[in-house]
């Protein structure tokens, strides 16, 4: 291909890089964008490098799947790249576009998370209003990709300043942000999507720990009718089994929560290849089973007293 050609691809896949970062598999996404990345440095196009960069960030985040959003070790990955992709884009003085309010959004939420939250989140409040401003004025709609793009990235910003306010435990101000800025964008122009169902499954995170569990429940069950619906055997479908899992082991529904724990660990063990979440699971099946035996227990205990 020439150069114009291959630009456009690169332009392709990076517009895609959220999307194929729930949809592809950590590896193929990887050698994909660091090839992209590659030939960016190659042309000399920096512009371009930062994106690649900032779309390799966002799979580093994505992949992750702990209940209390990305991890230290995610985080330091993802940074990696962040890092590197806002240093350029500032030297280039870029201040529009999705790329640019993608990495700012993004590594805003990992400085929250990290030691510099009112800078992460200044940065974040920066990237919801190049949202705006694009979803303002529709000249700009078909450059980011359509109108209903545009709407979509706006609610993913906003879900960002979301999960900044969780990681600093404001989870009620969290769940008003997810209900009213983003399911109501996610609703209207996605309906049952994978976005979608990962917004219902943040909303359950941000119930259970309020101590809201009857509303954890029901959202962890949408979500995960809507993966199963749509990804079928994916790591965001575990993640699912094991949210709903969780808030029935909380609603003292402990048999129910065990079915749902068991179908979680034979899903890990065929899609996740990750040890360290089969045995969070398995502790889990552990405690619930304790706790079936403790209220059987306490059944044969209330018997022998009637008697």
């Amino acid at each position: 291909m020439d150069e114009e050609r291959i630009k456009k691809c690169i332009d392709v896949f990076n517009v895609a890089g959220e999307m194929l970062a729930k949809m592809m598999a950590k590896l193929n996404y990887r050698n994909v964008y660091e090839s992209l990345a590659k030939k960016s440095k190659e042309m000399g196009d920096q512009r371009r490098l930062a994106e690649c960069l900032t779309s390799l960030g966002i799979k580093e985040i994505f992949n992750c799947i702990c209940a209390t959003g990305p991890c230290d070790k995610a985080i330091e990955r993802a940074r990696f790249c962040l890092d590197e992709a806002d240093e350029i884009q500032t030297h280039l003085q870029v201040n529009k576009g999705n790329s640019r309010a993608q990495c700012l959004a993004k590594l805003g939420s990992c400085l929250v998370r990290g030691d510099d939250k009112e800078r992460g989140k200044a940065m974040i409040e920066d990237a919801i209003r190049i949202r705006e401003a694009v979803v303002e004025t529709p000249n700009d709609h078909e450059e980011e990709g359509g109108e209903n793009v545009c709407n979509v990235m706006l609610g993913a910003t906003y879900n960002d300043m979301a999960v900044a306010l969780s990681f600093e435990n404001d989870h009620r101000e969290a769940v008003n942000i997810r209900k009213n800025q983003v399911m109501s964008i996610y609703r209207e122009r996605l309906g049952d999507h994978p976005f979608t169902a990962t917004m219902l499954n943040n909303l359950s995170n941000n119930h259970r720990d309020l101590g809201e569990f009857n509303h954890a429940e029901n959202y962890a069950r949408q979500a995960l009718d809507i993966r199963l619906e749509l990804l079928a055997d994916h790591r965001d479908t575990t993640k699912s089994l094991f949210d709903l899992g969780l808030a029935l082991k909380e609603n003292r529904k402990f048999r129910e929560a065990k079915g749902f724990l068991e179908q979680c660990k034979t899903m890990q063990e065929k899609v996740v290849n990750d040890k360290t979440l089969v045995k969070k699971t398995e502790e889990e099946l552990r405690h619930v089973n304790r706790l079936l035996e403790m209220e059987q227990l306490q059944g044969v205990s209330k018997v022998c007293v009637l008697l």
